[in-house]
C-alpha cells in the first residue's frame, strides 16, 4: 500500500541525502494503517504550499512510544537527524508539530525507512 505524506524542508532533505532514516509521528488513525512494507511517498511543503518534489521511501520497521522522550533514550534516535539535542530539546522542537495533549492521546510512532529513489 503505498500513502502519502507531507513534509518541510529540513527533515525532506535529511532523509533525501541519508542523513535521516526514522520519521516521526504521532500514533494518530492515520498512521495505524501504516504496515512494514508499505511504501510512503513524502511531498516538500514550503511555507505552508505542497511543491512537485516527492521522496518514495519503503517502511522497514514500526515502533512505538509512549512520548518523544521515551523515543529519545531508544536506539532509534540517532536515526532521527536530531543528534546533539537533549531530550528536552528534542521534545521541544517536536511540539512545533505536536501538542502535548495530541502526544498523551496517541503516543508516537518511529516509521523506520528505505528511500527508494
Amino acid at each position: 500500500m503505498k500513502h502519502c505524506m507531507k513534509l518541510c524542508a529540513q527533515p525532506f532533505y535529511m532523509i533525501s541525502s541519508g542523513k535521516k532514516s526514522v520519521e516521526i509521528r504521532l500514533y494518530d488513525e492515520k498512521r495505524k494503517s501504516l504496515k512494514e512494507g508499505d511504501e510512503i511517498e513524502f511531498s516538500l511543503e514550503e511555507n505552508g504550499k505542497t511543491q512537485n518534489e516527492t521522496l518514495n521511501v519503503k517502511i522497514t520497521g514500526l515502533y512505538r512510544f509512549d512520548s518523544f522522550a521515551d523515543l529519545f533514550y531508544s536506539d532509534l534516535y540517532a536515526l532521527t537527524g536530531s543528534d546533539g539535542k537533549t531530550a528536552e530539546e528534542f521534545t521541544n522542537s517536536m511540539r512545533q508539530y505536536y501538542s502535548k495533549e495530541k502526544e498523551q492521546t496517541f503516543g508516537v510512532l518511529a516509521i523506520k525507512i528505505k528511500l527508494l529513489n
